[in-house]
């Protein structure tokens, strides 16, 4: 493809990517429940580690062993502070670090498109 031809195409793109990260999650409270967007395909690795990948915008996060039990915790039922107490009797850890953590991550994947309707 020439140059001339790669510029617009580039520079659509980058409009659009900047787009997707304007979204602004929602405020994010202990109470806070989320559910998976029925577009994320989940696929763990060896490792601890899982790949999701959005079927609609063509994308793919890695999430870490944290993030990965956060997504696994997301099903609409449990809260913020349910699935941060969980994560912290998992791994023995200090509530509010974890709870910070939790939050960090859900903001990350309301941005991503991978969680939707925070309440």
């Amino acid at each position: 493809m020439s140059s001339i031809l790669r510029r617009p195409i580039d520079f659509i793109r980058d409009r659009k990517l900047r787009g997707l990260m304007d979204t602004k999650p929602p405020s994010i409270y202990g109470k806070s429940i989320f559910e998976r967007n029925s577009a994320i395909i989940a696929v763990e690795l060896r490792g601890g580690q899982t790949v999701l990948f959005h079927t609609e915008k063509r994308t793919s996060v890695l999430l870490n062993k944290t993030a990965h039990q956060v997504f696994a915790a997301t099903d609409g039922k449990l809260d913020v502070n349910g699935i941060s107490k969980a994560i912290c009797k998992k791994y023995s850890a200090d509530y509010k670090i974890v709870f910070k953590d939790v939050k960090r991550i859900y903001k990350e994947f309301f941005k991503k498109d991978i969680v939707i309707n925070g309440r």
